[in-house]
């Protein structure tokens, strides 16, 4: 699979470190940021990366290479002038297939082997856990609380991005796949990548 880095932006918030090194260059311990996310995305079997870059790109350039040192192949798309947050991805050639996209400064704990592996399913229907009507708000008021750890009111506008990480929560059923009865459930740990989660029974209904 190929992932798509977006690492051109000049790093305002972090300036004047920013005015020489790129924020994917800043130092976490003894590592760039963004060796920690490449060294992560090998993990994960991602084998092929696009830098968008734009600010100071030549140290870009000069410190990543081709990725040969990780066994990589890192390829770089160039911003003649900034296009904003998503619009490199525009200059991107080769996107025709199912692609990973995520700035170059984020430092997670996601296991994105797993999130990978979700990439490309054709959900047909959520559905929360019994009895919890209010799930989706309840994941999307946790997350942004921890990204906001500060705020004391957290009102529905906030969470409108925070509530679709829902989906990524392990008590969540997604309905895929339905055999003989049986709906089963995306779990990358189990074999076959599938686990049942519920049975239930149903009758055909005429419509025509």
């Amino acid at each position: 699979m190929k992932a798509v880095i977006l690492a051109g932006g000049k790093g305002t918030r972090l300036a004047p470190y920013t005015t020489i090194l790129p924020k994917p260059l800043m130092p976490i311990g003894d590592m760039p940021i963004l060796e920690v996310m490449l060294r992560q995305m090998k993990r994960a079997g991602i084998n092929h990366v696009v830098l968008t870059v734009g600010h100071l790109a030549s140290l870009m350039r000069s410190y990543f290479g081709d990725g040969a040192q990780w066994e990589m192949d890192i390829t770089y798309s160039q911003e003649q002038i900034p296009l904003g947050t998503a619009g490199p991805i525009a200059l991107v050639q080769g996107l025709n297939k199912t692609f990973l996209v995520t700035n170059g400064d984020v430092l997670t704990t996601l296991d994105i082997k797993k999130l990978v592996a979700r990439m490309g399913l054709k959900a047909e229907l959520y559905l929360p856990p019994k009895g919890r009507p209010q799930y989706f708000d309840d994941i999307g008021r946790e997350k942004f609380r921890e990204v906001f750890p500060g705020r004391s009111h957290v009102s529905d506008e906030d969470i409108i991005f925070y509530r679709t990480l829902a989906s990524y929560n392990p008590a969540l059923i997604l309905i895929s796949e339905v055999k003989n009865g049986e709906i089963y459930q995306f779990d990358t740990d189990a074999i076959g990548n599938w686990r049942m989660a519920a049975k239930f029974t149903y009758r055909r209904i005429r419509t025509s």
